[in-house]
């Protein structure tokens, strides 16, 4: 009787042992496949964000070439217009009409002006000795050929016009008067000789 109810009860926890696997089995499928779902979704994060990076370096890369290209596409395109532009100032200025008139001589200046530049940009290649030469002429421009072009246009419409015509210019102003004029005109002198020499280390503090 000892045997038999022994046997029923070990029969009885083989029994339950095996609910419990069959009950349990459900439960590590089901983590299993959570498991790769969750491999998967994380897979799928990365090779979202290695696109997102990828797509944000294509842009990068765009944007460099961008601002690398449009400076020269921006030169390229402005280049012939400066040249006419200079090489007729110069034609005026020294052959005064008559060069003007002369197509071959107008040829001829836009040639010299446009190939120096270029003849230039192929033997120099240090920016720091462009910007040596190039740093003078911007201080002229702005301090010594403003008044220089003004008592230029001033005799001028002088002697086409008579003794004070430019006083009914629409663009004289009070600063146009010689006694306010002259003054200015040399202290922007005396600032352009200071800056050359301050650029040209041949003046210090």
């Amino acid at each position: 009787g000892e045997f038999s109810s022994q046997r029923k009860g070990e029969e009885k926890g083989m029994n339950g042992r095996q609910l419990e696997a069959t009950a349990s089995s459900p439960n590590k499928t089901e983590g299993k496949e959570k498991d790769k779902e969750g491999q998967t979704g994380e897979k799928e994060k990365e090779k979202k964000s290695s696109q997102g990076s990828s797509l944000l370096s294509r842009l990068s890369d765009l944007l460099v070439s961008f601002i690398i290209v449009v400076p020269a596409l921006d030169v390229v395109s402005t280049y012939p217009l400066n040249v006419i532009i200079m090489a007729e100032n110069l034609v005026g200025a020294i052959l005064g009409q008559e060069g003007l008139e002369s197509r071959w001589k107008a040829v001829a200046a836009r040639l010299l002006c446009s190939v120096l530049p270029i003849l230039g940009a192929a033997v120099v290649f240090s920016i720091d000795t462009l910007i040596g030469f190039i740093a003078p002429l911007f201080f002229f421009q702005v301090f010594i050929l403003p008044g220089a072009l003004f008592l230029e246009t001033r005799a001028v419409v002088r002697d086409k016009l008579g003794e004070g015509a430019e006083l009914r210019s629409p663009f004289f102003s009070v600063l146009c008067h010689m006694p306010i004029f002259i003054p200015l005109y040399a202290l922007s002198c005396f600032l352009f000789v200071i800056v050359v020499l301050f650029h040209f280390d041949l003046l210090s503090l």
